[in-house]
């Protein structure tokens, strides 16, 4: 255990001064390190080339790098095929972590996740090194995902640190993506952390599984095309979200969950996206949704523990 805690710790420490990861195809906004750059520039933008491979600064608002959308789409996917995301070579894997691949039809405010990969993103199992394995992905696109000329495509990644904190990390492509007749899709809400108005995670040096439960117990969302705010749901289903086969986690569909809010054991009224507090004894806790607060049961033999007065998790 003193070993991997050692080699954690270097590796952690080497990686906050090395390059970390960047998505190359499809092209984020503005990266210079894309495999097919656009012809041309939005006016008044720029390459980014200080920030498009750094963690989203923990108190910008403004998760995909940049809100402002290549003038066309970088690609066009069609609902129900497979694509492929690649990554620049060179990076800084940070011993792995928790990865996402999410769509959304409201220029990156709403974002439901179409495959994600846990505890060991860019390696082909759980591993301490800084060196990724994987520089490629392949999925296939949902069937039901809805015809759009502006979606969004994001890539997501919450990465482990020596201090036992996380770093978020997250690029946005513009694509078009020609679907099903449905006007809408639903998954699990992509798992935003680590930056201003959403949960901080912690790391452990000893596992891989350390922030699971923010993955696990996410809230299903619909991101539709014909509306632009979106729509959030209650936690009652998790959406069918494919997943690498080699995550310890299981990938069969989780049984029905309707825990009803009684009054006086939770809070009500409005909040703040992302907070969250304790409940029902520590049986569970509530975490903000869009303004309104959703109940998260704890697992059989976890209580709720609160880590701060806005964070609360399962353990």
């Amino acid at each position: 255990m003193l070993y991997k805690s050692i080699v954690f710790s270097a590796l952690a420490l080497f990686a906050s001064v090395s390059a970390n990861m960047s998505m190359i195809d499809p092209c984020p906004r503005f990266s210079p390190y894309c495999k097919n750059p656009p012809s041309s520039f939005p006016a008044g933008a720029s390459w980014d080339n200080a920030n498009i491979m750094a963690p989203i600064d923990p108190n910008s608002d403004v998760i995909c790098k940049s809100n402002t959308p290549w003038p066309k789409p970088v690609a066009t996917w069609a609902a129900g095929q497979p694509v492929t995301v690649e990554f620049k070579k060179g990076g800084t894997a940070h011993n792995g972590g928790h990865a996402q691949f999410s769509v959304s039809y409201d220029n990156g405010k709403t974002f439901a996740v179409v495959y994600e990969v846990l505890e060991h993103a860019f390696y082909n199992k759980n591993t301490y090194s800084d060196t990724p394995e994987v520089l490629k992905y392949t999925f296939t696109l949902p069937t039901d995902l809805p015809s759009s000329e502006k979606a969004v495509f994001a890539w997501s990644w919450v990465s482990p640190k020596a201090d036992g904190s996380t770093s978020f990390y997250m690029n946005c492509a513009d694509v078009e993506i020609k679907g099903s007749s449905s006007t809408s899709y639903t998954g699990r809400k992509t798992v935003i952390a680590d930056v201003k108005g959403y949960p901080t995670i912690a790391a452990s040096d000893s596992g891989f599984t350390w922030g699971l439960d923010y993955y696990t117990n996410a809230p299903n969302v619909t991101v539709s095309a014909s509306n632009a705010a979106g729509k959030s749901l209650n936690t009652e289903t998790f959406a069918p979200v494919k997943k690498d086969a080699s995550s310890s986690e299981n990938t069969k569909s989780r049984r029905l969950i309707i825990i009803p809010i009684v009054p006086g054991f939770g809070f009500t009224g409005k909040c703040k996206d992302g907070e969250m507090n304790c409940v029902f004894g520590s049986t569970g806790y509530q975490v903000c949704n869009f303004g309104k607060r959703v109940l998260m049961p704890c697992g059989a033999g976890t209580k709720c523990k609160a880590t701060s007065s806005t964070v609360a998790h399962c353990e």
